[in-house]
């Protein structure tokens, strides 16, 4: 079994955090907002944030070690927003599913339904909602994704189908 003291439990969640106010800062930067929202670099980094967010909630929902505060709004740990800071693993999930979600609707919106990011960021995002227990909400996402890939695979076997030959 994996075992983790307390302390080293501790430097992690401090060390998730900092990557989280890291990203936060770098997602506010003028080349994000140049870029604008809808590009694939923008999506990718709210996968990216969401990503890390989760990981974090998986980690301060697993541990009753907190050391410290983080801001909803900026990443930034200090404690004078003392209404914006997060310290629980829900409001963490909740943060992720929101940049899952601001992905998944702009790579739909750009690349199609059929992207591959568009089922991992749905798979990511249906996992934040499972964790709040809004289940129904996250097999509706799945759903969604599924019957598109339903749909291609047989669209691919129809034009695998037409392209092979009889043998001779």
């Amino acid at each position: 079994t994996y075992f983790m003291t307390r302390q080293y439990r501790g430097e992690v969640i401090t060390a998730m955090k900092a990557l989280v106010a890291t990203l936060s800062y770098l997602r506010r930067r003028k080349m994000t907002k140049f870029l604008g929202q809808s590009h694939p670099t923008s999506l990718l980094f709210q996968c990216c944030l969401g990503d890390v967010l989760s990981v974090l909630a998986h980690c301060v929902g697993s541990s009753s070690y907190i050391d410290s505060n983080i801001c909803g709004c900026c990443g930034e740990t200090s404690d004078d927003k003392a209404a914006l800071l997060i310290n629980n693993a829900v409001s963490l999930w909740e943060l992720g599913a929101f940049h899952y979600r601001t992905a998944l609707r702009g790579c739909v919106k750009i690349s199609g339904p059929d992207h591959p990011n568009v089922a991992s960021t749905a798979s990511a995002l249906a996992r934040c909602l499972r964790e709040l227990g809004r289940r129904d909400e996250a097999i509706k996402v799945l759903s969604l994704v599924a019957s598109n890939v339903s749909e291609i695979s047989a669209e691919a076997r129809r034009i695998d189908a037409g392209t092979k030959r009889a043998p001779s």
